[in-house]
Protein backbone atom coordinates (compact mmCIF):
# COMPACT_ATOMS: atom_id res chain seq x y z
CA UNK A 1 0.00 0.00 0.00
CA UNK A 2 1.37 3.20 -0.94
CA UNK A 3 -0.58 5.87 1.01
CA UNK A 4 -0.30 4.50 4.52
CA UNK A 5 0.12 6.27 8.12
CA UNK A 6 3.51 5.28 7.50
CA UNK A 7 4.16 7.00 4.42
CA UNK A 8 3.42 10.23 6.43
CA UNK A 9 5.44 9.78 9.47
CA UNK A 10 8.78 9.01 10.11
CA UNK A 11 10.84 6.25 12.46
CA UNK A 12 9.98 9.03 15.48
CA UNK A 13 6.56 8.96 14.61
CA UNK A 14 6.66 13.00 13.81
CA UNK A 15 4.61 14.04 10.40
CA UNK A 16 7.16 14.61 8.06
CA UNK A 17 4.63 15.65 5.02
CA UNK A 18 3.59 13.82 1.35
CA UNK A 19 6.71 13.37 -0.12
CA UNK A 20 6.38 9.39 -0.24
CA UNK A 21 2.38 10.06 -1.10
CA UNK A 22 2.61 9.51 -5.28
CA UNK A 23 -1.31 10.54 -6.26
CA UNK A 24 -5.00 10.92 -5.03
CA UNK A 25 -5.03 7.31 -4.11
CA UNK A 26 -2.47 7.21 -2.20
CA UNK A 27 -3.67 9.78 -0.03
CA UNK A 28 -7.01 8.45 0.04
CA UNK A 29 -5.35 5.70 1.54
CA UNK A 30 -3.41 7.25 4.21
CA UNK A 31 -6.60 9.02 5.41
CA UNK A 32 -8.64 6.28 5.13
CA UNK A 33 -6.08 4.64 7.62
CA UNK A 34 -5.52 7.69 10.11
CA UNK A 35 -9.13 7.36 10.25
CA UNK A 36 -9.10 4.06 11.11
CA UNK A 37 -6.42 4.42 13.31
CA UNK A 38 -8.40 7.21 15.13
CA UNK A 39 -11.47 4.76 15.50
CA UNK A 40 -9.37 1.84 17.20
CA UNK A 41 -7.84 4.18 19.74
CA UNK A 42 -11.29 5.21 20.64
CA UNK A 43 -11.56 8.55 19.26
CA UNK A 44 -15.37 9.57 20.10
CA UNK A 45 -16.59 12.95 18.82
CA UNK A 46 -16.19 14.40 22.39
CA UNK A 47 -12.00 13.40 22.55
CA UNK A 48 -11.37 14.49 18.58
CA UNK A 49 -12.79 17.75 19.24
CA UNK A 50 -11.03 18.12 22.73
CA UNK A 51 -7.68 17.22 21.00
CA UNK A 52 -8.69 19.66 17.94
CA UNK A 53 -8.99 22.27 20.71
CA UNK A 54 -5.69 21.26 22.36
CA UNK A 55 -3.83 21.73 18.71
CA UNK A 56 -5.22 24.72 18.17
CA UNK A 57 -4.16 26.08 21.33
CA UNK A 58 -0.60 24.89 21.22
CA UNK A 59 -0.57 26.54 17.38
CA UNK A 60 -1.98 30.03 18.48
CA UNK A 61 -1.45 30.60 22.13
CA UNK A 62 -2.77 29.36 25.32
CA UNK A 63 -4.86 32.34 25.41
CA UNK A 64 -6.47 31.56 22.18
CA UNK A 65 -9.79 30.57 21.50
CA UNK A 66 -11.19 27.53 19.41
CA UNK A 67 -13.77 29.19 16.83
CA UNK A 68 -16.25 26.61 16.96
CA UNK A 69 -18.49 25.06 19.38
CA UNK A 70 -18.68 21.45 19.35
CA UNK A 71 -21.97 21.70 17.62
CA UNK A 72 -20.26 24.02 15.06
CA UNK A 73 -17.60 21.61 14.71
CA UNK A 74 -19.57 18.29 13.90
CA UNK A 75 -21.91 20.10 11.60
CA UNK A 76 -24.77 19.62 14.20
CA UNK A 77 -26.60 22.88 13.54
CA UNK A 78 -27.15 22.02 9.96
CA UNK A 79 -30.31 20.88 8.06
CA UNK A 80 -30.43 17.46 7.59
CA UNK A 81 -31.94 15.39 4.59
CA UNK A 82 -33.81 12.65 5.04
Amino acid sequence: MAGSYRHITNSANEFMGIDLIDNLGDAYEALEECYQIIKELGGTKKKIYKAECHIYKKKFGKKSIFPFSFKEYWHENENKEN
